[in-house]
């Protein structure tokens, strides 16, 4: 929730922010409006989580490791390479964050890491081939389509059809974020937000930022269903726990996440 780059629904929301005169999003801004939201949902969760499993901490198991003797020589990096991967990442991540001060665009600073890493050998052949290209190709078909159904009219035409009359600003913003969180946990929050953005920002003229923004950091916090997100999919992966577990944690989160996200970030457009 808290960068552009930390989930796919972020940067779909900020490709199509950037589409609308007056309401692009640079990395710092995105980062005061999903930064508090954060901290607020995992302090809450974090109290729940406890006080359900107050005696949780006490049954730890330690786990047996086995530990193989590795050949530092083949398996060790040269420092320079590590001193040049730490220096690199704050670098990267100041650039980010200061775009608005400099005017190097978020993309264009994506080039820094991909250009140092590479032309060291740090990643070779090999990792760009595992490189996840699906997502990618799924974040660039996402974009298309948004443009699609706004400049097809499409969207014009769903929203038509929306029994939204007499709801408000504020009212419609809520709806669209309830309604991410419904099938962001039924299925992909990236299509969740492919299928919504596009019509968030015909709906909500005038206020697209919060509507948007709302929409994308609503999309992370699906989380009902062992299916709704890959971390759920992998905990659950580990036979420790049941689909149960997560609904009620997952209830809570859906529910007070629109509050938390809409309030917030309604407060930072009108500072």
């Amino acid at each position: 929730m808290v960068t552009i780059i930390g989930s796919p629904p972020n940067a779909i929301a900020a490709g199509a922010l950037a589409n609308v005169p007056g309401q692009e999003i640079n990395f710092l801004t995105w980062m005061l409006f999903g930064l508090p939201p954060a901290v607020i949902l995992f302090a809450v969760t974090w109290v729940f989580l406890r006080a359900r499993y107050p005696n949780t901490a006490k049954r730890f198991v330690a786990a047996e490791l086995q530990v193989t003797t590795v050949d530092e020589s083949v398996r060790t990096p040269p420092p320079w390479q590590r001193r040049l991967v730490i220096s690199t990442l704050p670098v990267t991540a100041c650039l980010w964050m200061s775009g608005q001060w400099t005017g190097i665009p978020t993309t264009v600073v994506s080039f820094l890491p991909i250009t140092l890493l590479t032309a060291s050998g740090i990643l070779r052949e090999q990792d760009v081939r595992q490189i996840p290209w699906d997502i990618l190709l799924l974040l660039a078909g996402g974009l298309a389509l948004g443009n699609g159904v706004r400049d097809t009219g499409l969207a014009d035409w769903l929203v038509a059809g929306l029994p939204l009359e007499g709801l408000g600003q504020y009212g419609v913003v809520f709806v669209l974020c309830y309604a991410t969180v419904i099938l962001s946990n039924l299925m992909s929050n990236t299509a969740a937000a492919n299928i919504l953005v596009p019509i968030a920002v015909v709906l909500a003229s005038g206020f697209e930022d919060l509507a948007v923004v709302s929409l994308a950091l609503c999309a992370s916090c699906a989380m009902v269903l062992p299916i709704s997100t890959p971390p759920n999919a992998i905990a659950y992966g580990t036979g420790q726990l049941e689909s149960s577990d997560f609904l009620i944690g997952g209830l809570l989160v859906g529910l007070i996440a629109p509050i938390v996200i809409v309030g917030w970030s309604a407060l930072v457009i009108g500072w």
